[in-house]
């Protein structure tokens, strides 16, 4: 990156590439304040606000002290969880990144170097099909998953989340992110979290920004 792009980046954001998604319609790689970010449509997907968010719930929920082995990330995008476990807070995990958009993959080698994190296994599945047959349990289970603004259906239904609390290891956390901003979107997290408290004891949730709402789970 030059030194004319950087200090655009800061004014106004550099567009470096549009690329079409059979998922997202369209994903668009951006510098912004410095560095490049993913966004789709009307979202962000990976190092802008989506990072903040994460940031915050994992103070919130104290994961440097938790210290996970093994982590699995549904949802991954172009690699913001793994990059705040591993370079910011130094935590050395076994992380499984599940991603159904292939193009989000191809991005995220592409632009964000990706294939950096020596303990990162990334592989090209729906994260609904992933749970179901996963026979693995997790220290940190993290489901992020959204096309847009939106978490899909298959991602939050009672199939799915039953399947997010069988793959939880004993003692360990998970979390579900969510944007709360229309009233679809809220009914389908209320669903959610009935399902949830229905099936653990210790559910709380961590309003990460004034739109997302993360829930968790202890084990």
């Amino acid at each position: 990156m030059d030194r004319i792009t950087r200090l655009r980046s800061y004014l106004t954001g550099v567009l470096v590439e549009r690329h079409p998604s059979n998922i997202s319609g369209e994903l668009e790689v951006w510098i912004q304040q410095g560095r490049y970010v993913l966004h789709s449509t009307g979202a962000n997907y990976s190092f802008d606000t989506l990072h903040r968010v994460f940031q915050q719930t994992f103070r919130n929920i104290q994961v440097k002290e938790k210290n996970p082995e093994r982590v699995l990330v549904l949802g991954l995008g172009a690699g913001s969880i793994p990059s705040i476990l591993y370079e910011e807070l130094h935590l050395r995990p076994e992380i499984t990144g599940i991603e159904a958009d292939d193009a989000v993959i191809r991005l995220a080698k592409k632009y964000f170097n990706i294939q950096r994190f020596d303990k990162l296994s990334i592989l090209h599945a729906k994260a609904e099909e992933f749970v179901s047959r996963c026979d693995e349990k997790f220290d940190l289970v993290i489901s992020d998953v959204f096309v847009h603004t939106n978490v899909p259906e298959e991602a939050s239904d009672k199939q799915y989340v039953s399947n997010l609390v069988r793959i939880t290891a004993q003692n360990g956390t998970g979390l579900i992110n969510f944007i709360i901003e229309t009233p679809q979107q809220k009914v389908r997290f209320r669903q959610a979290e009935q399902f949830l408290r229905a099936m653990c004891d210790r559910v709380s949730i961590v309003h990460a920004s004034e739109i997302n709402a993360v829930l968790v789970w202890r084990s």
